[in-house]
């Protein structure tokens, strides 16, 4: 699964960026490992679409800290099982 992988102390601030721009894959679960954060991306985003958004998080982060990284890569991800709703059901 398609992932940003970031320092977990910038792990909400990120997810929050990447839900505000509609690119979370809600079939994947975030997951913490050795200081860092994995967030499940949609991995049929544009790439020009996904850079603007990696260099909206590195500009939120870089004054805070110069040594910031971000990673875009496949990950290992837990994934999530969705329930169908039970709107619309008749007995």
């Amino acid at each position: 699964m398609l992932a940003i992988k970031i320092p977990v102390r910038n792990l909400e601030e990120t997810r929050q960026i990447v839900l505000k721009n509609k690119i979370l894959n809600k079939d994947g679960k975030i997951k913490v490992e050795n200081g860092y954060g994995f967030i499940p991306i949609d991995e049929n985003i544009e790439e020009t679409k996904l850079t603007e958004i990696i260099d909206e998080i590195k500009d939120n982060f870089r004054e805070k800290n110069p040594e910031f990284s971000i990673e875009i890569l496949s990950a290992e991800l837990e994934t999530l099982k969705h329930h169908p709703s039970q709107y619309g059901r008749t007995s």
